[in-house]
């Protein structure tokens, strides 16, 4: 639990080290939304684990968990778990899906909805989490093309495919994909988005 109410139950809890950081895991229900942030149904996200977390005296009990991060501010990711592989990298693999969302999904009609997410590295650095997808993805890269765009610029692509963008100059950034989905950023807010 934490000092003040942060929701009324907590989901798919995974306790974790990563790089001698301890770290609780878990999907907090009933949280208001604060700005920008907890804008899911449930939201997703860690606590640092200040000490050891099996201590059963309530006055130690108190300041054991840091401020509650959001993993992702995305609409559809949740009840993530992880694990440790063999090269001793901690993986984290989450839902794309949101329980008790109203899903208008065309895969319905075909028999399914949701997947599972790309595999994360976790790694703590200077007091955060950092999540990556796998290096084993780049196996599935296909030929690699580098443009210069300065202004408006179209360009055909695959229907999968990984876009790197270095130097941006100006304050703001719109990629519009097939005219329905928009990814933006502003430089000021320290934002990026995705909206359709």
């Amino acid at each position: 639990t934490t000092e003040e109410p942060f929701g009324y139950m907590w989901e798919c809890p995974d306790y974790m080290v990563v790089d001698g950081q301890r770290l609780l895991v878990c999907c907090p229900q009933g949280v208001d939304k604060q700005g920008i942030l907890y804008q899911n149904i449930y939201q997703c996200g860690y606590f640092k684990v200040n000490r050891d977390i099996t201590e059963k005296d309530e006055e130690k009990a108190a300041g054991l968990l840091g401020e509650f991060e959001e993993l992702d501010y995305g609409f559809d990711f949740y009840a993530p778990q992880s694990f440790q592989d063999m090269d001793g990298r901690r993986i984290l693999i989450g839902w794309v899906g949101m329980p008790d969302a109203d899903y208008g999904n065309a895969t319905v009609e075909k028999g399914w909805q949701h997947c599972l997410s790309i595999p994360r590295v976790l790694t703590w650095k200077k007091g955060r989490l950092y999540q990556n997808p796998v290096d084993e993805l780049q196996g599935l890269r296909g030929e690699e093309s580098t443009l210069n765009i300065r202004g408006e610029h179209r360009f055909a692509a695959s229907p999968t495919f990984e876009l790197f963008l270095e130097h941006i100059s100006g304050e703001k950034l719109e990629i519009v994909l097939n005219e329905h989905l928009k990814y933006g950023y502003d430089r000021e807010q320290g934002l990026l988005s995705l909206c359709m």
